[in-house]
């Protein structure tokens, strides 16, 4: 990636006219390990006080950063976020808790920021959301933009959310349709990303349908990335996730189902230039030309264990690196294992020199069966009823 690739920024906006359509959710209570979090750091300044670690103070004490926002109150969400850096010091992490199983419509009212693209929040200090179920939605005739921007470049960002529905998302730039990070940390329990887009005729190559990190971490836990799309006209890479980073520390996705995902040119799910462990994931009907699951470039070490590869196309798994990647106890779509250069009848993988692919499983394991995981949470055409 180029330095005028890393400074692209988005000056003409299209207005797209399709209108999004209401979602439900009934993804799970809230995150145990977000309210364990959040009651022990409350408790933290009362347990230093009695320990006699911190002076009695007749001051005024700074209160812990935690705000609810209520069902459907946009523009505060936005308005907290865009503006941390002004009201707090970002040395503590700031909680937000949104409604339960609220909904947040970003609509043609929003005027995004502009970081690396249009961002309608940009993330500027560690940030936690509980997002109780909850949905965000940028509607059809708003002008393109992404819901998160991770500054962790000029500013301290980083970005952990649970429970909660990104839907929607659109950028005209560099990538990542719902989330795009700049060395930023990014950590989703129990998060959903659908039918977010990139979209764009600058030429420039971009990443990331749905979330694209450069030189950050991911770590993604049971998680649904679905329907999303890289569009731009040149160089699309990553129909959902575009990862460019030399970290030594590995990105993670960990019961993650992937399907319906889509790039023009490499990785129709996953696009990596980074290392990068899979665990139990699902990959399934995804489409790009070169690799519909996972291209895995450059000098990075890949591990893809115990998950469900079927119906992508072209490949499900292209190995462009001379690097030993480990990708063994996945089941490829067919008793006889993975096709192309492997010689099975199931997804082919390619470049078999650098890649440990057996054992392999020959029975189709219940970790394929993903329909409920979707279906049941989404109601796709308003009409009340999950489909």
């Amino acid at each position: 990636m180029t330095q005028n690739q890393e400074q692209d920024m988005v000056e003409n906006m299209a207005k797209k006219n399709d209108p999004m359509e209401t979602k439900t959710l009934n993804i799970s209570q809230p995150n145990l390990v977000y309210r364990l979090k959040h009651m022990l750091l409350g408790l933290l300044p009362a347990i230093l006080l009695i320990l006699g670690l911190v002076p009695v103070s007749t001051g005024t004490v700074q209160a812990q950063y935690d705000i609810t926002i209520d069902d459907g109150d946009t523009y505060t969400l936005i308005d907290t976020i865009n503006n941390l850096q002004s009201t707090t010091d970002c040395s503590t992490t700031v909680y937000i808790t949104l409604a339960s199983d609220g909904i947040y419509y970003f609509d043609s009212s929003v005027s995004p920021v502009v970081f690396f693209g249009p961002s309608a929040m940009e993330v500027t200090c560690p940030v936690v959301i509980n997002g109780s179920n909850s949905v965000l939605i940028r509607e059809g005739s708003a002008a393109p933009f992404r819901f998160f921007g991770v500054n962790a470049t000029s500013a301290n960002g980083s970005l952990e959310m649970y429970d909660l529905m990104m839907r929607g998302g659109e950028v005209d730039s560099v990538g990542g349709g719902a989330i795009f990070t700049f060395s930023g940390d990014v950590i989703l329990e129990n998060v959903y990303m659908l039918d977010n887009i990139v979209n764009s005729s600058s030429g420039a190559q971009t990443f990331g349908g749905a979330v694209y990190s450069y030189q950050g971490l991911l770590d993604f836990t049971d998680s649904v990335i679905a329907n999303n799309r890289n569009e731009s006209t040149t160089a699309a890479d990553g129909g959902a996730i575009g990862l460019l980073s030399n970290n030594a520390t590995p990105s993670v996705l960990s019961n993650v189902i992937m399907v319906n995902n889509e790039a023009p040119r490499l990785g129709g799910a996953i696009f990596s230039e980074g290392r990068f462990d899979i665990f139990s994931s699902i990959f399934i009907n995804n489409v790009a030309p070169s690799t519909g699951a996972i291209y895995a470039s450059g000098s990075f070490v890949t591990n893809v264990n115990d998950s469900c590869f079927e119906d992508n196309l072209t490949h499900a798994y292209y190995a462009a690196s001379t690097v030993s990647h480990d990708i063994i106890n996945n089941w490829w779509g067919d008793a006889t294992g993975p096709g192309g250069d492997a010689g099975g009848s199931g997804d082919s993988i390619n470049n078999v020199a650098f890649l440990t692919y057996q054992p392999f499983t020959t029975t189709r394991p219940g970790i394929c069966n993903y329909e409920s995981a979707i279906s049941s949470t989404v109601d796709t055409d308003a009409d009340g009823l999950d489909d």
